[in-house]
């Protein structure tokens, strides 16, 4: 995968998402609701404190203000984590119902937790679950602003090895997602993202990543993916879109590991489609080889999804 982006992409901007995502209601893309928990938290803090200087003069009145408090934070601490933990262990066992595009099992968790959780970690897990939802459902519209929104909720300052597989696992189903919508410009775009993340080189706390990865969501992020094979997947449905076929057929070859072992059936069936049709248009040339190889031929439901992407707008 080279770098440099030849297709002079143009920014995927907050606009481009979609008002009517069945997969994404508005309601649920703002932190209104966990904001207000924290700052009610944060409120009954200082409350506390007020009331331990007051009891200097120990009275029955400050006795009381004093229980009020204590059990306000202990409440509104047990409203905070409690959600936290139970969205922590749900999501982190959702990934093979979304892959299989398990609406029914999947959504109503990523919702609970995009509705009452402030964390970023958590909020990216539950974005990316729906992404992998829309995306196995052949909606790589919705699947799009999915994956753009767990983009945007990766925590700063995280872990150099984390970010590096998250967002370009992330950035790389965008690509994918949005040339299957019909948005080739902005599907290189991405990848050319996705290959940045990818190049990160080792950060300093590296070594800190199993208990990362204990603490919070993102160690448990589609795992068993590869990222640069998605990079590959997105690599050649990218240059695809954008009339690049020559480009594709190469990233074919010169990835045909990769489009092996690390893509689902459904993925590789697409690869094998678009190699048929990149060699049809390129007048039969050059015996490369590709998709044709790539192991056993996917079954009829990986076809059609395979179909149906390539039938964007």
């Amino acid at each position: 995968m080279q770098p440099a982006n030849p297709y002079a992409p143009q920014v995927v901007t907050a606009g481009a998402l979609r008002r009517n995502n069945p997969y994404l209601p508005q309601s649920l893309m703002k932190r209104t609701r966990p904001l207000l928990q924290l700052l009610y938290l944060f409120v009954f803090g200082p409350a506390l404190i007020i009331t331990f200087a007051a009891m200097l003069d120990v009275s029955p009145v400050f006795g009381v203000l004093l229980a009020v408090a204590v059990l306000a934070n202990v409440g509104v601490l047990l409203l905070t984590m409690i959600p936290i933990l139970i969205s922590m262990g749900s999501l982190r066992g959702k990934y093979q119902d979304a892959i299989l595009g398990n609406a029914q099992v999947v959504l109503p968790g990523a919702h609970s937790a995009l509705r009452w959780i402030f964390r970023g970690d958590i909020r990216l897990s539950a974005y990316y679950l729906i992404g992998l939802v829309a995306e196995a459902r052949g909606d790589f519209a919705d699947a799009a602003d999915a994956f753009q929104c767990a983009l945007r909720a990766m925590p700063m300052g995280n872990l150099a090895v984390t970010r590096r597989r998250v967002c370009g696992l992330a950035a790389s189903h965008l690509a994918f997602c949005l040339s299957g919508a019909g948005r080739p410009v902005d599907a290189a775009n991405a990848l050319m993202q996705a290959q940045q993340y990818l190049m990160l080189g080792p950060g300093a706390l590296d070594f800190m990543e199993p208990l990362n990865a204990g603490f919070t969501t993102l160690g448990s992020v589609e795992p068993g993916r590869d990222p640069r094979a998605m990079a590959a997947l997105a690599g050649v449905t990218t240059a695809y879109a954008n009339g690049a076929h020559r480009d594709a057929l190469d990233i074919i070859t010169r990835e045909g590991q990769a489009l092996s072992y690390g893509v689902l059936p459904r993925e590789r069936a697409l690869v094998m489609a678009l190699e048929r049709k990149t060699r049809a248009l390129l007048d039969g040339a050059g015996a490369m080889r590709g998709a044709g190889e790539l192991g056993a031929a996917p079954g009829n439901n990986d076809e059609a999804w395979a179909e149906r992407y390539l039938s964007r707008p």
